[in-house]
């Protein structure tokens, strides 16, 4: 009974600890609760998982049950405070807080072409799945590389993944061989400096460029979603490393993510959920644009969500993320990629999109979206296969960077689509 009563102790006390709740004291090594503290958890967890009754507290707040706790009465505990509580991002926690989301929403579990029933009949649902995707990516599709100790005093080598492998098998990575001969001063000369993985065979491919990466790999690893790659400090001819590429998706991913997650809690227990359902019907454009969006949602309802408001520290680095205050080193987006983001956009907002090949269905939400934008100024270029190319503006030998006018957006727009619709 007494070793009982410890377990039922040490559980309330970390729950209580979890959860910032008052109400508990400790003196000579005897922990107590009041009754205002067993009301306030059983309220969070809900009567269903958690029966403050069960735990029988004497006069003076201690346990005195006396009961054992099953595993499946602990687990159901652990696993509702997991979803409803707040803590560091970890994969597998938001995997799990997304899989009672889903549950929540009825989408979880549906098949294929049920899940794509469920998203035409309430558009915005299908962000759930590309939070879902993304957590897939940060866990089995991108591992930093991190510095550990090595096999002698002193030393140090590079490990990559929570199993600290030698080898990257992330989707993108540095080439073993070039990496190798530049680790050990030798000649680079003519290597190829960076790989992709093809999810088609699985082997590793020569990168020819961030593009055909962000267009062949990444847009569809996450469900269809568009990333920046431009805006990460790395460029491909001058770059002799993949890892701060690998840290801006990392991070854009992650944000994505984990406002999808905190910001549905949030909205729920402020009874704004509708209005954030609401909200992911348009989104935002590029994924960067997505998390930042969320955060200002968040914002917005936070004040009915006692200690939910992001600290400046969070806002800033979301901001920076997204490229909003782009940082003294990260250019201007390119002006083309900022017409696919609101092209591919528009087609996951509604069918019709994808049927036309018509630049004039998509020129007013176009322009509402981005005229007074700054980017990099291009001209589009024809090519013998069609296909158009997008060549930057310049004068006096630098490219010229201003914001976009209608008469850009429907240029480069027109040929953006013209792309699209013949690749």
């Amino acid at each position: 009974r007494r070793a009982n009563n410890e377990v039922r102790t040490a559980l309330l006390k970390s729950l209580g600890n979890a959860f910032g709740l008052s109400g508990m004291s400790e003196a000579d090594g005897k922990v107590t609760f009041s009754r205002e503290f067993m009301e306030s958890l059983e309220k969070i967890l809900g009567r269903d998982v958690l029966k403050s009754d069960d735990f029988k507290l004497n006069a003076d707040g201690s346990v005195t049950s006396g009961r054992p706790l099953t595993q499946r009465r602990i687990t159901a505990i652990l696993d509702k405070a997991v979803i409803i509580g707040k803590s560091d991002f970890d994969v597998d926690v938001y995997r799990t807080k997304l899989d009672a989301i889903k549950k929540d929403l009825g989408i979880a579990g549906l098949s294929e072409k049920d899940l794509k029933k469920a998203i035409e009949k309430q558009p915005g649902l299908e962000m759930f799945v590309h939070a879902e995707k993304a957590l897939d990516l940060l866990k089995n599709g991108l591992f930093m590389a991190r510095q550990v100790p090595g096999d002698f005093p002193g030393e140090t080598k590079i490990v990559y993944g929570p199993k600290g492998i030698p080898e990257d098998h992330s989707i993108i990575r540095n080439d073993p061989a070039y990496q190798f001969n530049r680790e050990c001063g030798d000649d680079t000369t003519g290597m190829n400096k960076f790989q992709f993985r093809d999810p088609a065979t699985g082997e590793y491919k020569e990168l020819a460029g961030t593009a055909d990466f962000s267009n062949k790999v990444l847009w569809h690893a996450l469900g269809g979603e568009f990333i920046h790659l431009e805006r990460a400090s790395f460029r491909e001819k001058e770059s002799d490393d993949i890892e701060p590429l690998k840290k801006y998706i990392s991070q854009t991913v992650q944000l994505f993510a984990q406002k999808m997650v905190d910001v549905y809690f949030d909205a729920k227990e402020a009874g704004k959920l509708p209005e954030f359902l609401e909200h992911l019907k348009e989104p935002g454009a590029c994924m960067e644009e997505k998390g930042l969006q969320l955060a200002n949602f968040q914002a917005r309802i936070a004040p009915k969500v006692e200690g939910q408001a992001p600290s400046r520290a969070e806002a800033a680095e979301l901001e920076r993320i997204a490229n909003i205050a782009a940082g003294e080193n990260a250019p201007p987006p390119k002006s083309e990629d900022l017409l696919y983001g609101v092209i591919d956009a528009l087609n996951q907002s509604d069918a019709k999109f994808n049927n036309s090949e018509d630049w004039n269905d998509f020129s007013a939400l176009a322009r509402e979206k981005l005229i007074g934008k700054t980017a990099q100024i291009v001209t589009p270029k024809e090519g013998k296969n069609g296909i158009y190319s997008f060549e930057p503006v310049m004068k006096d030998g630098k490219p010229v960077i201003r914001p976009l006018t209608a008469e850009d957006i429907d240029t480069i727009g027109r040929a953006c689509l013209h792309n699209i619709s013949n690749i």
